[in-house]
């Protein structure tokens, strides 16, 4: 099983969420499926349905069988 994620935020540009950052080196972590970093996509800004669904089918198209999506509202955010 090939498996990916996709973690979006809701920070205004030049800027990140702590709980996006929180979630990715969670994911590099052996509890969080030690996700390589080229297996995590990161939109800090948010990412509309439309390119969501094209990039979702992207991967699908490519083998990967298993896409774990993030969605993380306004909170906390950090310059990059």
């Amino acid at each position: 099983m090939k498996h990916y994620a996709i973690l979006c935020g809701s920070a205004p540009e030049g800027k990140i969420q702590k709980k996006i950052d929180r979630m990715y080196e969670f994911l590099l972590e052996e509890n969080g499926g030690l996700y390589a970093e080229n297996e995590i996509m990161i939109f800090p800004n948010g990412i509309n349905e439309l390119n969501i669904a094209w990039f979702m089918n992207s991967l699908r198209a490519v083998g990967i069988t298993e896409i774990f999506l993030c969605i993380c509202e306004k909170v906390n955010f950090r310059t990059v």
